[in-house]
């Protein structure tokens, strides 16, 4: 009978072995939700511009969604796309960063106030966030400023929002994102040291700042791209909308990221950016 603690002690080796191996798994390829968000493999920086790094950066975002959103869906879906998406970005932007000698933007890059485009995760995130952080009587005048920002966008063109004045429910007044940890991917710039608009051009006349505004914008678009796509193919709202709008709707939506993930129309009503 001495052979009965030894194939039980080889059992709970295997046991702890295998459970250490499947959490490694789980952190590499479903990213990290303890503590600061980590992206999962493959978010290494290719030495390419233009288009071929959007679309390197749209695969990696459909990739991304395909991941989560396949398993059967929660309120913690849309979360966990924002999540490993905004993780992917930053690691990203630091390692372009890093080969042009810049810096990604510390405050919110926004000089001017402009049409901000987000999709269903990233507004969730933004919401999750504030709900968690801000007292209630913030929270009711951040979507009261947001539901009133989105009535004055809809008599107006995207260019005309400078003139018009509306300013970004998220902005504080010296310049700094309440949400900046889930700012929209459209706010993620490496261009945070020359006099930029903030609506994409850039008027200084150094021409790494050029390249760094081509790059955020190539890795932006490429990401919505696939974000959208791999959002659509899996039965769910892909579309962009303007960030007041969405704003206020998921803040006065009952369940909203829950409903959203089982595939049901919450921002049917809002502007699409």
């Amino acid at each position: 009978m001495l052979w009965l603690p030894i194939v039980f002690v080889t059992l709970t080796m295997l046991v702890v072995g295998t459970a250490f191996a499947l959490m490694f798994c789980s952190v590499a390829f479903a990213g990290w939700n303890g503590g600061a968000a980590r992206p999962s493999a493959g978010w290494e920086l290719p030495t390419m511009s233009g288009k071929r790094l959007r679309f390197w950066a749209a695969n990696l975002a459909h990739r991304v969604v395909a991941r989560h959103a396949n398993h059967p869906r929660s309120a913690e879906t849309p979360l966990a796309i924002a999540t490993e998406l905004e993780a992917g970005a930053n690691a990203v932007l630091e390692q372009a960063a890093r080969r042009m000698h810049s810096n990604i933007a510390k405050t919110c890059p926004n000089r001017q106030p402009r049409q901000i485009g987000v999709t269903a995760p990233e507004v969730f995130a933004i919401t999750a966030e504030l709900e968690r952080s801000c007292p209630k009587s913030e929270l009711h005048q951040i979507r009261e400023l947001a539901t009133a920002n989105a009535h004055r966008s809809r008599f107006i063109m995207p260019e005309e929002f400078p003139q018009a004045g509306i300013a970004c429910p998220l902005r504080t007044q010296d310049g700094h994102c309440l949400t900046f940890t889930n700012r929209p991917l459209a706010c993620r710039s490496l261009c945070s040291e020359c006099p930029c608009t903030g609506n994409g051009s850039c008027h200084s006349s150094d021409g790494d700042c050029d390249s760094a505004t081509d790059v955020s914008d190539q890795l932006h678009e490429g990401m919505i791209d696939g974000l959208s796509e791999g959002l659509r193919q899996v039965g769910l709202d892909g579309e962009s909308y303007e960030l007041n709008d969405a704003l206020a709707t998921a803040l006065a939506t009952t369940q909203a990221a829950s409903r959203w993930s089982r595939g049901e129309t919450v921002f049917q009503n809002c502007v699409k950016a």
